[in-house]
């Protein structure tokens, strides 16, 4: 009997790296089906243990973030392969990710990772159906060096390291933010600008953060 096709399920609010992957999964003539979703909700409803082998999500959805996506996969079926993609610069986001539960993650601006994807996608399916966990532990090690190096960077440098999501909270910060703004880190991590700066400068910063956004800035 012909073995169906492999279908995966992509949360990500950005029409072209779905694209890019339609076309990639495509060459493969008949072993892939992709369903493409854009925000949360929409893939906490669409998401079909029966039905999907394999769930591609992005950090930013919209209503809610990739985690809270791979959470909700997680108790629904908890074998399921589910990859989390980033842009560049996401090593802490990615870390975070894997250790969640995370089968893996794919950088968006890497001109190899869709083919490689493909084939991830293709050891993935075999892995989950044979138990072999030992890709998720190299993967899990190879992120936490990668974090750990990045940590590092943040601890020695003397510049202002901070970075947001489109929500306006902190991801991450380095210790010379959080001694010019006076709070600790883990208070700012998670918290938006007005809750860390206050109302006044709130609206000052969200427009340079807008006036970033809009130029392509990282």
């Amino acid at each position: 009997m012909t073995e169906r096709p492999a279908s995966v399920l992509l949360a990500d609010p950005h029409d072209e790296f779905a694209a890019a992957l339609e076309t990639t999964l495509a060459d493969a003539t008949g072993e892939f089906e992709l369903r493409h979703v854009r925000d949360l909700r929409t893939a906490r409803d669409a998401f079909d243990p029966a039905r999907h082998d394999c769930v591609l999500v992005e950090r930013d959805l919209g209503s809610g973030i990739g985690l809270d996506l791979l959470a909700a996969v997680r108790r629904i079926d908890p074998g399921v392969p589910v990859f989390v993609v980033t842009a560049d610069g996401d090593e802490a986001f990615a870390a975070s990710a894997v250790d969640a539960g995370a089968t893996g993650y794919v950088r968006k601006g890497d001109p190899d990772a869709l083919a490689d994807l493909r084939d991830r996608i293709r050891r993935a399916r075999t892995v989950r159906a044979g138990g072999d966990d030992a890709d998720h532990a190299a993967t899990i090690e190879r992120l936490r060096a990668s974090a750990e190096r990045l940590d590092t960077i943040l601890e020695h440098t003397t510049n202002l390291v901070f970075m947001k999501d489109t929500d306006d909270r902190y991801l991450l910060v380095n210790d010379a933010f959080a001694s010019l703004v006076g709070v600790p880190r883990e208070e700012i991590i998670g918290a938006t600008t007005a809750e860390v700066h206050g109302g006044e400068f709130a609206g000052r910063f969200r427009a340079n953060d807008e006036a970033a956004i809009a130029a392509g800035e990282p």
